[in-house]
């Protein structure tokens, strides 16, 4: 996975994490995400498991598959 990608999931998952802090939430916040690049679908795979390791404040509920997007991006 790229650094960046990665970076930006850390920062994602720390602004839920305080969010959940400030109103004193314990339950992990169920999170909906959607897929829709080439790249996207080659990091589909490390993006899962970051989504489904204990320090996070969230779990998967759905990866989307954005097919609109996905074929636009790769010229279809």
């Amino acid at each position: 996975m790229s650094s960046k990608l990665i970076l930006s999931f850390l920062k994602i998952s720390e602004k839920i994490a305080n969010c959940l802090k400030a109103a004193r939430q314990t339950k992990k916040v169920g999170l909906i995400t959607q897929m829709e690049s080439p790249t996207g679908l080659i990091n589909l795979n490390s993006v899962c498991r970051q989504g489904v390791e204990k320090d996070h404040p969230f779990r998967w509920q759905a990866i989307i598959f954005g097919s609109d997007d996905f074929l636009a991006s790769i010229g279809k």
